[in-house]
């Protein structure tokens, strides 16, 4: 597959570069120009060699984006307006047009695709230069008709794909750090990805920076693809393996609650619906899997086991129920489900199928980092990829919510439109 994909992208490197050098430019002397003109595909072939001789894995990956976005999709943009325009001019004339109209077509859309991939250069520029800078704060409120009444306006600070490496620029991660804690949240959730392939990327300075992020009932978090550390070369057999558990401990370390598969639950003293206090606790329970999804990440998790322990919980005619009853320690009125699942594919796949739960929050996508409005290529690969998503209850009692987040960094740093982002969500009783 990586041999065809590499002569797939050396083709879409090489042959605008002869299109313009012998279409566009033919006759034209270029002198010393010319060393200007081959240096991208020259750095190219030079990324080529690297891949093939074993270097530098990330430098390689990183300088072929780089070039393609700044080098390869401008002259492909100007190509095809251009192509477009000498095809006009060509069916002009053969019409019984003149060479001038013919001369004029041509040169015109050339003209437009130079402005096109003008523009396109620029942003892409912006996009790995500024973008990945650019933190933003979504917010949300979601209105739950059987949301317990004291957790009317509860807060959860949703951030995903932090993809450690993304943030090596001095004063980020600390940026980062301080923004959430502005923001008062009872609860932050982090839904997966906090490493891009090793757990070395975890070093003191960002554990401190993580291990100082605030809410009043703590920092819950699920592992993602990417936490697995399988896209990253070991020696020992167990590498990836011994990689992964090293990631989940150094989470715990920091005071995050990881969870494997598990849930835990949040309580609150019960109010009456004119706010006088009851004899009973009202719940949340957090419900965390791990990685679950489509090809080709695959699935690690059980939303079954997940799920042992919380009330009530159905599934489909043809499953086993495995939610118990609520013990008498913690007793719940109308408990409150929020699942934490990497991919967001999961909640159409299982959840809205197989589980009772309320809100859904998942990343995963980063909205392949490039958005603009309601565009996106991730559109093209997964169903929901942004922003909040709703289903009606199997029994009618309220809406089943997913919020997929365009997270934080990213294994490339690049970013336009779906900018860095934390999601703030308040959620809300009727009325």
């Amino acid at each position: 597959m990586f041999p065809l994909f590499y002569i797939i992208v050396s083709l879409l490197v090489v042959l605008p570069d002869v299109y313009i050098r012998w279409v566009c430019l033919r006759g034209m002397d270029l002198g010393w120009w010319n060393l200007l003109f081959w240096a991208p595909l020259a750095f190219f072939v030079f990324l080529l060699v690297m891949y093939f001789a074993g270097g530098s894995q990330p430098f390689v990956f990183k300088g072929m984006v780089s070039a393609i976005l700044c080098f390869t999709v401008p002259k492909l943009l100007f190509c095809i307006v251009s192509i477009i325009g000498r095809a006009a001019g060509y069916i002009a004339w053969d019409s019984g047009g003149s060479e001038v109209l013919r001369g004029a077509l041509t040169g015109g859309f050339d003209v437009a695709g130079i402005v096109l991939a003008g523009c396109f250069l620029v942003s892409a520029v912006y996009g790995l230069t500024y973008g990945p800078k650019r933190l933003e704060v979504r917010e949300e409120t979601l209105t739950f008709e059987d949301l317990p009444a004291s957790f009317d306006g509860y807060r959860i600070v949703h951030l995903s794909d932090l993809h450690a490496r993304s943030y090596a620029a001095p004063g980020l991660i600390e940026k980062l750090a301080a923004t959430v804690n502005d923001l008062d949240a009872d609860l932050i959730a982090f839904t997966g990805d906090l490493v891009n392939s090793s757990q070395e990327e975890l070093d003191p300075r960002m554990t401190a920076a993580l291990s100082s992020l605030r809410a009043r009932d703590g920092v819950y978090s699920v592992v993602g693809n990417h936490d697995y550390c399988e896209y990253h070369d070991y020696a020992a057999a167990d590498g990836a393996a011994r990689a992964f558990a090293e990631v989940v401990r150094r989470e715990r370390a920091m005071g995050w609650r990881v969870l494997m598969d598990s849930s835990a639950v949040i309580t609150r003293p019960a109010v009456s619906d004119n706010g006088e206090p009851e004899r009973r606790q009202d719940s949340i329970y957090v419900i965390g899997v791990e990685h679950c999804g489509k090809p080709p990440f695959g699935s690690r998790g059980d939303l079954r086991r997940a799920l042992y322990g919380v009330p009530p919980v159905f599934f489909s005619a043809d499953s086993a129920a495995v939610g118990l009853a609520g013990s008498d320690t913690v007793r719940s009125s109308s408990p409150f489900k929020i699942l934490l699942s990497h991919d967001p594919s999961h909640w159409r796949l299982e959840v809205l199928r197989n589980s009772d739960i309320q809100l859904t929050l998942s990343g995963h996508t980063h909205a392949m980092q490039f958005r603009i409005g309601r565009f996106s290529p991730s559109r093209w690969m997964y169903r929901e990829w942004y922003g909040v998503y709703r289903e009606p209850a199997a029994d009618s009692t309220g809406a089943r919510v997913l919020n997929v987040s365009a997270g934080i960094g990213g294994s490339f740093p690049f970013r336009i439109g779906a900018w860095p982002e934390v999601v703030v969500i308040t959620l809300r009783r009727p009325g």
